[in-house]
């Protein structure tokens, strides 16, 4: 015991040393464990004032442990195995070090494709502390920043700043929003049968206070918008640690010192999926949802405001938020029991006309005619005509579940939407809107297309933040065409018969990258299954960047006085090729 003891000190004094792995800023962008799309963010992400070329370091010496080349995610990364056996990832990197550059670029020349991703042996490519790996880049998902992560193991994901104890911060969170949330069908909170907003005062420097009482029928939770920032950057990032404090007592506590892939799903639990799928918001709940298995907590029933819990009718709530560094807000109120009625107010009727009403947006009836005004939710409990299934047909769709995928039996429905309130394509079914749109999920479930589909056409799902449709891919030799979800979208099915357009950015051969254009504006190009480059007769690689719809050839890879051709199909099989004779 006394030797594992002493070990452990002497590997957490020495992870102490690890450098900090870039001299592009000291400046985060991103935090340890925020929300992503089903996912926790698994590391921190290092501000490189958007421009790229910064260099890379090795934290400690070790050798790299895997080269991952791809369009999408991390774009061109780089593990490094510490010799303590902890594992360093970088991401969205420009370009490697010469000796790591040389090595994977004789294996995509070799296999005629970019997309590698590549184990290595301790002594291939050995590195030592400091040395530079590595230059900052875009590649993958966002604008120019660096991503780095220390893992314990391949599955956990350790609080990088943990490791450097030096790291500065003087800037204290902020709260957005507080919400109190319904924890069954029956609660009201200040009269309202989903949630009710909090509206908080400043009272004194980094302290808020409820500006009025709450008042709970039945059972609910509280709900906390909240961020961070660091002296070094502009940027808004989460925070470290909630605490929860009911008439003094701690009911909960989260803090996250890692994170599991194995577990990532549980983070539509830790926040609150509804405000997620309806809003766009970034909540985090100040209770534990009773299927959430995560180590990142402490919490006692009182975290879940009832009478029965709490002993009284009335209680005095305290919320501390703070950032690794340990600047903290509060923000407190009151909150009492009573029981109420459904709070609404019915429209006046100005005027009667035909439209077809958008159920979106936590069934917001949405319309367009004449002058807005304010709308009713639905204002009470509808019980329907239900079976038990583990499917649900909806036009030529069927939802397909296990017992497995849900956390709870679901009331599943669906409703057709008005196409003319989307984009204008050839839609080759309805537009299929499942409810409940924010429905947990454990495991991810099938969305299937019943019947088949006609030539250029595939299954789209709408992504509300850049409103446009997705193509999803699928197995085109499967009986019936499917999908799998981690959350539910609006469905339709659309014919494309647009093909993809090329232009040549670059025209002549010099020292730079070769840049060429390739843009699809619907169902999209996914990487090089979908395009094939020849210079001359040699057929060459390209980087594929999906966001900025380009693609990026190595200079030596052009030939002068030769042919660059290029034949380019969208995801439908939609067909194009141009050629460009370089000097």
């Amino acid at each position: 015991m006394k030797y594992f003891l002493a070990l452990h000190i002497f590997l957490l004094l020495h992870a102490q040393n690890y450098k900090w792995p870039t001299d592009a800023s000291y400046g985060l962008t991103s935090a340890f464990a925020e929300y992503r799309e089903n996912r926790f963010h698994a590391g921190i992400d290092i501000s490189t004032w958007n421009k790229e070329g910064y260099k890379v370091f090795a934290i400690d010496t070790g050798y790299v442990y895997r080269i991952w080349t791809q369009p999408y995610g991390y774009g061109r990364a780089l593990y490094i195995k510490l010799n303590d056996g902890r594992i360093v990832v970088y991401g969205h990197l420009q370009r490697y070090s010469k000796k790591i550059e040389s090595y994977i670029r004789s294996i995509q020349v070799r296999e005629k494709k970019y997309n590698q991703n590549v184990y290595l042996r301790r002594n291939q490519i050995p590195v030592s502390k400091g040395e530079v790996v590595a230059l900052t880049g875009s590649t993958g998902i966002g604008t120019p920043h660096l991503h780095f992560e220390i893992r314990e193991n391949m599955n956990t994901n350790l609080h990088t700043l943990q490791f450097y104890p030096w790291f500065k911060d003087n800037i204290y969170p902020s709260v957005a929003a507080l919400a109190a949330v319904s924890l069954d069908d029956t609660t009201l909170v200040n009269g309202n049968r989903v949630f009710t907003d909090i509206k908080l005062k400043e009272i004194k420097k980094h302290m808020f206070q409820a500006m009025d009482t709450l008042r709970i029928d039945g059972k609910a939770g509280l709900t906390i918008n909240v961020y961070d920032q660091n002296y070094k950057s502009s940027n808004t990032t989460g925070v470290d640690e909630l605490s929860l404090f009911i008439n003094g007592e701690l009911v909960f506590n989260s803090r996250f010192r890692e994170t599991l892939y194995s577990k990532n799903h549980y983070v539509n639990l830790d926040r609150n999926f509804f405000f997620v799928k309806y809003y766009g918001k970034r909540y985090q709940n100040l209770f534990l949802h009773p299927d959430n298995k995560l180590d990142a907590y402490i919490q006692s029933e009182k975290a879940f405001l009832s009478t029965e819990n709490i002993g009284s009718n009335v209680f005095d709530y305290r919320i501390i938020v703070s950032d690794y560094k340990k600047n903290q807000i509060e923000i407190s109120g009151s909150a009492k029991f009573e029981e109420q009625e459904e709070s609404y107010q019915p429209l006046e009727i100005k005027e009667i006309f035909q439209n077809n009403p958008l159920f979106y947006n936590n069934h917001l009836i949405s319309v367009t005619n004449g002058k807005p005004e304010n709308t009713d939710q639905l204002a009470g409990i509808i019980y329907w005509d239900k079976t038990t299934d583990n499917r649900y047909d909806a036009g030529d769709f069927r939802f397909v579940t296990d017992q497995s995928d849900l956390y709870q039996s679901t009331f599943v429905t669906h409703f057709e939407l008005d196409k003319s309130l989307f984009p204008t394509v050839d839609y080759k079914s309805a537009i299929i809107y499942f409810v409940p749109y924010d429905l947990l999920l454990k495991n991810r479930i099938t969305v299937q297309h019943l019947g088949e589909l006609g030539d250029r056409e595939a299954i789209y799902s709408w992504d509300e933040r850049k409103k446009r449709w997705d193509f999803r891919r699928f197995d085109y030799g499967a009986d019936i065409q499917q999908i799998t979800e981690r959350s539910l979208e609006l469905y339709t099915v659309i014919k494309d018969t647009v093909p993809p357009a090329i232009r040549f950015v670059s025209t002549k051969k010099s020292k730079t990258l070769f840049l060429v254009s390739v843009d699809d504006d619907l169902s999209g190009i996914h990487d090089e299954e979908n395009y094939e480059l020849f210079s001359g007769d040699q057929k060459i690689i390209a980087e594929y960047d999906y966001e900025d719809n380009v693609l990026r050839i190595e200079p030596d890879d052009i030939q002068r006085n030769q042919y660059l051709k290029i034949y380019l199909r969208d995801n439908v099989g939609n067909y194009t090729a141009d050629s460009l004779f370089v000097k």
